[in-house]
């Protein structure tokens, strides 16, 4: 089957994915588990950034979220009036991805918006927000996450994950983007512990002022991996010893 029809063709896909962004003193963190189910399982990204690197998105759903998503990056990154009209801006380009599904018979799209959850966490550059777009067949849902919080930080995917603790306890906005990845990776990989099946893999977007965002390397990844473990089976000796 090609890639294209793969797209159309969601009905066998589970909308599994564990997903954290976190604003930082000194810029964000986007981590994402990467697993896949179609057809076959595979591992593939689920955040998009734009190629100025101004926008990203943490897509949590089908692949036609991601799809989506990909789309979006590319029309928000051409929009002048992104920054001073953020809610307009984001409802306007994501009707339009939807008009041009509808208007060209892409049936399957438009389907699995409307049978599945499917929902996106953007984050702006130089912002201190993040923003939800639910997606559905009729109409996208815009909603500002961070007005007046203290906690500027947003979970998503699969949101009765246990692992999901870690963040929610253990999250300040006072840290650094390269604090914080520790607690991303391990919410993430804890989260595959607790849901092996439908999650797994890790990838993190990292941004720090004056630098453009960027996704961590293999060798970032791994040493973060190996950090997360160690710290898994510490709680887990002194948590449970007696066993």
């Amino acid at each position: 089957m090609c890639d294209y029809c793969e797209h159309l063709d969601s009905s066998n896909e589970r909308p599994m994915t564990l997903q954290v962004a976190m604003i930082a003193r000194d810029g964000f963190i986007v981590a994402s588990d990467k697993k896949v189910w179609g057809r076959t399982p595979r591992n593939d990204r689920k955040i998009s950034l734009s190629e100025t690197g101004n926008v990203a998105i943490a897509a949590a759903g089908t692949s036609v979220a991601g799809r989506f998503a990909n789309k979006l990056v590319t029309l928000l990154d051409v929009r002048a009036d992104l920054y001073s009209k953020t809610k307009n801006v984001l409802e306007e380009e994501s009707r339009r991805i939807l008009d041009d599904w509808k208007n060209n018979s892409f049936d399957g799209f438009v389907k699995a918006l409307s049978e599945n959850d499917n929902r996106l966490i953007v984050v702006l550059r130089g912002t201190p927000h993040l923003w939800e777009i639910i997606l559905s067949a009729l109409e996208p849902l815009v909603n500002l996450l961070t007005e007046d919080s203290e906690k500027p930080y947003t979970t998503n995917g699969h949101l009765s994950n246990r692992a999901l603790y870690f963040v929610d306890r253990h999250f300040s906005a006072d840290k650094s983007a390269d604090e914080l990845k520790l607690l991303a990776a391990f919410t993430i990989l804890e989260g595959a512990e607790f849901d092996r099946q439908y999650i797994g893999g890790l990838d993190i977007l990292l941004h720090k002022q004056n630098a453009p965002p960027r996704f961590l390397d293999k060798d970032e990844l791994c040493e973060l991996e190996k950090r997360c473990q160690e710290l898994h089976e510490t709680l887990d000796r002194e948590l449970f010893k007696s066993k």
